[in-house]
């Protein structure tokens, strides 16, 4: 007990000796962390928390620095109009500086409406370059029918060549009366011939045969024998040609900008310290709302919201868009094959002036006519777009004048629009020459309208208005009603309903769809015609034919209150070289079986090969004679190649940069392919030959040994005389080689500098790899003692 009370005594001695050093004065002042000295340090800059990478030279006097103009503006600090190589501190007033002597550190702390600004756009891509092979396809459409006592047959064609030179292209139908009332007739209608050429670095596209002459939302087009020179955006499947929104704001440090449009999250990038425009933004239309979140390093966030309305309608700034065709106007196309009349041309042109306001024009000439029109696409801030257009004519001495006004607005869940034109009856254009009562097909006035909007868990409503009235003064009004629902399990409910305003009554509709999956589709409606129409039910199965191959089957059943019931079936069979459809439809009394075939036949690399139909452009694998090879399109199975080594993909996106490869598992192991996946950009109409070369690989693992039996030591490098190839040499004298000769000579060099050699000899026609060996190497002694030939195991 004595010696517990000793040693509190001990303790509180010790502790008033402490308190009264502490008291007695204070500590004195700790040295200096730098000398008063003028130093020359080398610091890493750091720009309001960025670091901008390397180090500078800074000079530091009594806690002032000094930093060279060049690298301060490296670092993307502001600099004042001074002279000068060193600029001190007190020439910057509004940027502080601060030496952070542990991490040897430059921080710079400038106030970010004072850095530069970014511009945050999508990462640039390198833009693909479409290819076109050298060959020719033949798509053919073989249809016949038998009704009653009358049978025909026909066959729809298109012959194509394509290369370099563009495309050339032809289409025409022969039609063949097989039996009924009458002589037996057979007729060759062509359609439609041309070449045309793309030019992807310009956009331009030309085309000379028949064409098509473009037109805007306010003018039509016709059809022409010519030549047409025109803009085409399809050529940049990545171009946006519409004005985007940006978004601005500033951050004061380092961090990341989340946008969200309409409350979903589209982006997330990093950005640097100070003012930034966000330009990456998904392709939307309509009005929206975007909201942009900066969030720095401390987790720090701050929102800022902003509307936005974006139309597909508009021309981003400063970008055009034209075509121009010369020839002569076509007449009875679909009817005659040659019918070419009057010379005449016809011409559009659209400016993006900026990013609310879109001009157009637009010119007709021919004998005895001259049409003008000009036009033009305005957004109205954020509250929709307003569309202004005006054309006048004169044609055989008379003359007119065509007005349209419209205006749409689209938001998510909502659409409304308004249209209306006014024609005179003195107005004429190109369509109408040589055709009688033209302007009893156009009318003299239009106008319509149309809304919709999502109702939630109720569905989606929308109506349309639709009033016309012609050159002799006849009105036609019609109104249109519908609702849609989703429903459980994949199914489906619409309802519509259409009246004349003139007429009688209404034409109501109801259908009930239920998706089966893979398996298809159900549907079952009823129809309510207007006065004295009746009523018809109709039941219908479809399954279409799947797109890698298979049966498709379509049924369907019409019970009509007034007449005799309708009945259709059609069956379907999708190959790889072709399309098949059988099918009857019609009454008890009256039915008609059809039957179709459709396909193509493709003539590339010397080749012939049966496809399916080819609408546009196709790609042709190549995997060098080896059948049997699984083909993958973007990711999706397609099929494997024939026994001549070719597979077809017969529906590729022209343009576009696609990834093509094949599976070569199921390969020999003594084959290999040089490379199992490419990228790939077809021009439109065209066809291009991807080569997959697939080599056999004589290979082996060999092992070695020394004269007196031993491994081959580990680190050795052992040598193909023939092609000089080295490899080296692995654990037990292990090392392996690919493409060797029917009798490789290997040369072996040990980590000691020794050096043997060995010829080895190889089954014949063997496809499987082997580990061969032993095999003992010549290696002369280093005392020059004669070493006795080895021979391999």
């Amino acid at each position: 007990m004595r010696v517990a009370v000793d040693c509190w005594r001990a303790l509180a001695l010790l502790l008033t000796l402490m308190i009264g050093t502490a008291s007695a004065g204070e500590l004195p002042p700790p040295p200096e962390a730098m000398p008063d000295t003028a130093m020359t340090l080398s610091l890493a800059p750091v720009v309001n928390g960025a670091a901008r990478g390397g180090t500078i030279p800074v000079r530091y006097y009594r806690g002032q620095v000094a930093v060279r103009r060049d690298d301060l503006a490296a670092a993307g600090v502001p600099l004042p109009p001074v002279d000068g190589e060193w600029l001190d501190e007190r020439e910057l007033p509004d940027i502080r500086f601060d030496y952070d002597a542990p991490q040897q550190r430059l921080l710079i702390t400038v106030p970010p409406e004072l850095l530069d600004h970014q511009h945050i756009g999508a990462p640039s891509r390198q833009r693909s370059h479409a290819q076109a092979g050298r060959g020719a396809l033949f798509n053919y459409d073989l249809y016949s029918s038998h009704q009653s006592d009358y049978r025909y047959a026909s066959l729809w064609h298109e012959a194509r060549g394509f290369g370099d030179y563009g495309v050339v292209s032809t289409t025409g139908r022969w039609r063949q009366t097989l039996s009924g009332p009458g002589p037996d007739q057979s007729d060759y209608l062509r359609y439609d011939s041309w070449w045309r050429y793309h030019d992807p670095d310009t956009l331009q596209t030309w085309q000379v045969g028949d064409v098509i002459s473009g037109s805007l939302a306010w003018s039509r087009s016709v059809r022409m024998g010519g030549i047409q020179f025109s803009r085409d955006f399809s050529l940049r499947p990545d171009l946006v040609t519409y004005p985007l929104p940006a978004f601005e704001g500033a951050s004061a440090v380092p961090g990341t900008v989340d946008l969200f449009i309409n409350g979903h999250r589209s982006r997330s990038l990093d950005v640097d310290p100070g003012p930034f425009t966000l330009t990456d933004v998904p392709y939307i239309n309509g009005a929206g709302e975007a909201v942009v979140v900066t969030e720095d390093a401390q987790g720090r966030r701050v929102a800022t919201t902003l509307p936005f309305y974006v139309t597909s309608e508009l021309l981003d700034a400063g970008l055009d868009d034209y075509d121009l065709s010369l020839g002569v106007l076509r007449r009875n196309y679909a009817r005659r094959s040659m019918d070419y009349a009057e010379a005449a041309a016809s011409g559009v042109y659209r400016y993006g002036l900026n990013d609310v306001l879109t001009l157009e024009t637009h010119g007709e000439l021919a004998d005895g006519l001259g049409l003008a029109g000009v036009g033009s696409v305005m957004r109205i801030g954020r509250i929709g777009v307003l569309n202004l257009a005006a054309s006048g004519s004169q044609q055989s001495g008379e003359g007119g004048w065509q007005q349209s006004v419209g205006y749409q607005y689209t938001r998510p869940g909502f659409n409304v629009g308004v249209q209306h034109s006014r024609r005179e009856a003195g107005f004429g254009d190109l369509s109408e020459i040589g055709m009688e009562g033209a302007g009893a097909i156009y009318g003299r006035r239009s106008t319509q309208a149309t809304i919709s909007t999502e109702l939630g868990k109720l569905g989606s409503i929308s109506a349309g208005y639709f009033d016309t009235r012609s050159m002799e003064d006849s009105r036609t009004r019609l109104l249109n009603l519908s609702w849609n629902r989703s429903l459980w399990r994949r199914s489906n409910l619409f309802v519509s309903g259409n009246r004349a305003l003139d007429g009688d009554g209404w034409s109501v509709t109801a259908q009930f769809v239920v998706s089966l999956g893979r398996s298809g589709t159900l549907a079952s409606g009823i129809e309510s015609l207007p006065g004295d129409g009746g009523t018809r039910q109709r039941l219908e199965y479809d399954r279409p034919a799947p797109v890698e191959g298979g049966a498709g089957l379509r049924l369907g059943y019409d019970r009509v209150s007034q007449g005799e019931d309708y009945r259709q079936a059609e069956l379907s069979w999708r190959g790889d070289r072709l399309e098949t459809r059988v099918g009857l439809y019609g009454d008890r009394d009256n039915t008609t079986w059809w039957g179709e075939a459709t396909g193509s036949l493709v003539a590339m690399d010397g080749e012939v090969i049966l496809s399916r139909q080819i609408n546009d452009a196709f790609v042709l694998v190549s995997t060098d004679g080896q059948a049997d090879i699984p083909v993958n399109y973007e990711h999706r199975m397609i099929g494997q190649t024939n026994d001549s080594g070719y597979r077809l993909i017969p529906w590729v996106t022209p343009w576009y940069q696609a990834m093509v490869d094949i599976d070569t598992m199921s390969l020999p192991p003594d084959m290999q392919a040089e490379r199992v996946r490419q990228p790939v950009s077809v021009r439109a109409g065209s066809g291009y030959m991807m080569r997959f070369p697939i080599a056999q690989v004589r290979a082996a693992g060999i092992r070695l040994t020394l004269p007196d039996g031993e491994p081959v030591p580990l680190g050795s490098v052992a040598r193909l005389a023939e092609s000089g190839v080295e490899a080296p040499v692995g654990y037990d004298g292990l090392v392996y080689f690919e493409q060797l000769p029917p009798q490789p000579q290997l040369e072996i060099t040990t980590p000691e500098g020794d050096q043997c050699d060995v010829t080895l000899v190889l089954p014949d026609e063997d496809d499987s790899l082997h580990t061969l060996g032993p095999y003992r190497c010549h290696m002369p002694s280093r005392e020059g003692e004669p070493v006795s030939p080895g021979e391999g195991a």
